[in-house]
């Protein structure tokens, strides 16, 4: 389904976009992407020693 926010208080010209609110969101998103970055590159590391040996 359609995803949207509903604005607190919508601008004079229309524009329904809270900035501080989706700045806060992209840094949210910002952090849960580089957690599950390093989270998967610390697993393919321990398969790749345990694959190899520890070589």
């Amino acid at each position: 389904g359609v995803k949207y926010r509903n604005p607190y208080q919508p601008s004079q010209d229309g524009n329904t976009v809270e900035l501080h609110i989706e700045q806060a969101q992209f840094a949210d998103n910002a952090i849960r992407y580089q957690s599950t970055l390093t989270f998967l590159g610390s697993k393919f590391s321990g398969l790749k020693n345990a694959i190899t040996g520890g070589r």
